[in-house]
């Protein structure tokens, strides 16, 4: 995701910046974790009080990170967008959702063909981490288990 930014970036850079301006992009690792990801604003809010100015920021990469950050980001009183803070009650993403993704359509998918046709499976168990991706994909799969007609048991976390 970061190198996606940063090519657009370079390329917007090529042909005079946006309204003039350079872009600069700071990568920062939520590393899939709430916690950091909320410990990252505080660099955001560092970086903004030193007075540079913050657009915006792109990702985070999983819904949960994003989730666990945005009651910060609507507290934030610094931000240089004309747009208010509290705008937007939920996390807006231009992307499509977990559950319509072609890679995770595509793993629900190859996982309950595998376990019916390759493994002739009848019962099965399903295991996932407690994350909101984690979630939704155990229940997709889960669900495509119930359509194939197979038995599983309840979802372990």
């Amino acid at each position: 995701m970061l190198g996606g930014v940063r090519l657009a970036v370079a390329e917007t850079n090529r042909t005079g910046g946006l309204n003039g301006y350079k872009i600069v992009v700071r990568g920062l690792d939520d590393e899939s974790d709430d916690n950091v990801a909320v410990d990252n604003i505080k660099t955001i809010q560092a970086a903004l009080d030193k007075g540079e100015k913050v657009l915006g920021v792109i990702g985070h990469l999983n819904s949960g990170q994003t989730i666990a950050a945005m009651q910060q980001y609507s507290t934030m009183p610094s931000w240089s967008s004309p747009l208010p803070p509290r705008r937007y009650p939920s996390p807006s993403t231009i992307t499509t959702t977990s559950s319509a993704s072609t890679p995770t359509m595509m793993c629900r998918q190859y996982l309950t063909r595998f376990l019916t046709q390759k493994l002739n499976a009848h019962s099965v168990a399903v295991l996932y981490n407690d994350t909101p991706y984690g979630i939704g994909l155990a229940q997709g799969v889960k669900q495509r288990l119930t359509n194939q007609g197979l038995k599983w048991s309840p979802i372990y976390r």
